[in-house]
């Protein structure tokens, strides 16, 4: 039985064709549409710590020709603060009461369009080289940090950055049916998380309520996207997988790929083996 993450490399290498310098291509589940430009589709699998989200990446990587990297410790958000606190930056009025208001906010540049694009360039270029050198068709992550506290408080706002990095965002809120099985998990053990405010920020995304709504909870505001166009994102389950149920395959639908064939290596804790059929 081979352990989780053990690949054979150069049958996924034969497997990922990069497309032409050119075109970016859009693989769908019948067809590959190529056209210049930005084309691609990005897959970011934000889910609860302990959830079985590491073999989500397997599966992804293996079946759709996706280049899908694991966690990176949240530097995303950062990212998307840094282009926010630019944003402030630059529209802060540069005039303000007294002189020294005045002096407190004094730019030296005057093209503020022109930082705008320099750092929307720059965003996408980083995100690019570090998760999709061969510039393949289909590109992402997975990060557990996405609607943990206090990352819950800018959650909307950061995916909408994310969802600004290619034509062709997909967001998957990824956990288990039952937080038991979460809390239970050898990531549990060794951290203090609010999973169960973070699977109420997942479901406020996906509901998309809206934060003017007076009996919407304070605390679950920043989770929800005003920065429109939102991402569109799905909830799912690691028993959906195992199980291999409709929600499961509406998910593959939902990317755009065709359903996988072979089924990846599940693993808990330090237990791996491959999951029954239904």
């Amino acid at each position: 039985m081979r352990r989780h993450g053990e690949r054979n490399k150069e049958s996924i290498r034969e497997r990922r064709i990069p497309p032409p310098a050119a075109a970016r291509c859009l693989v769908t589940a019948l067809t590959v549409t190529c056209a210049s430009g930005l084309s691609d589709t990005c897959v970011f699998l934000l889910s609860t710590p302990g959830s079985g989200s590491s073999t989500m990446v397997e599966l992804l990587a293996e079946e759709s020709r996706c280049e899908m990297s694991g966690e990176n410790w949240g530097e995303f958000i950062t990212l998307a603060a840094f282009q926010s606190q630019l944003s402030r930056t630059i529209n802060q009025p540069r005039e303000r009461a007294g002189p020294h208001d005045y002096w407190a906010w004094h730019k030296v540049y005057n093209d503020t369009r022109a930082m705008v694009t320099l750092t929307e360039r720059f965003a996408r270029e980083m995100v690019e080289a570090q998760l999709n050198p061969r510039r393949l068709p289909c590109w992402g992550f997975k990060e557990i940090r996405y609607g943990l506290p206090p990352r819950h408080l800018t959650m909307g706002h950061d995916i909408a950055f994310l969802g600004r990095q290619c034509a062709r965002p997909r967001v998957i809120f990824h956990m288990r049916r039952y937080i038991s099985s979460e809390l239970n998990s050898t990531i549990s053990e060794k951290n203090d998380f609010d999973y169960a405010l973070q699977r109420a920020c997942f479901r406020a995304y996906v509901r998309g309520t809206a934060t003017s709504d007076p009996n919407f909870p304070h605390q679950l505001r920043g989770c929800v996207c005003t920065e429109p166009p939102c991402p569109p994102a799905i909830l799912h389950e690691l028993e959906d997988y195992i199980e291999h149920n409709a929600r499961h395959e509406r998910l593959w639908s939902f990317l755009g790929l065709p359903s996988p064939r072979s089924r990846a290596v599940l693993c808990q804790g330090n237990h791996c083996a491959h999951p029954p059929h239904p």
